[in-house]
């Protein structure tokens, strides 16, 4: 196990006397939404060379978008979970993600225009 993981060691004490430890391992994560669903594998990968020292796991997963009006219908959404041995490396990859998200986010909103009808 790695020195610096998430794993608190817990004793305990069955009915009968007898004592155990038990060590729970938690791993961070956090999820990365692609703006298309074709895109998941390619950033799966980018994201795997780039932070191959801070990963644990980097998997694709379905997961309900709940930005959706028609959220309840059931329909999935295909991102990437970021799984980290411990809280530093999360949030230094985050800090790296976030400002690129930011920009990625303006980039998409469409831009308002507006039309005048003429008379």
């Amino acid at each position: 196990m790695y020195a610096s993981a998430n794993a608190p060691r817990i004793r305990m004490q069955d009915p009968d006397g007898t004592r155990f430890k038990a060590c729970i391992r938690y791993e961070p994560y956090f999820y990365v939404l692609t703006s298309e669903a074709s895109a998941v594998k390619e950033v799966k990968g980018a994201l795997e060379r780039k932070f191959e020292k801070e990963l644990s796991r980097c998997d694709e997963v379905q997961l309900d978008d709940l930005t959706m009006s028609n959220h309840l219908s059931g329909l999935k959404r295909l991102c990437v979970k970021l799984s980290f041995r411990n809280q530093n490396d999360m949030l230094s990859v985050r800090k790296q993600l976030l400002p690129i998200a930011s920009r990625n986010k303006v980039r998409s909103r469409p831009l308002r225009t507006h039309t005048h009808k003429r008379c």
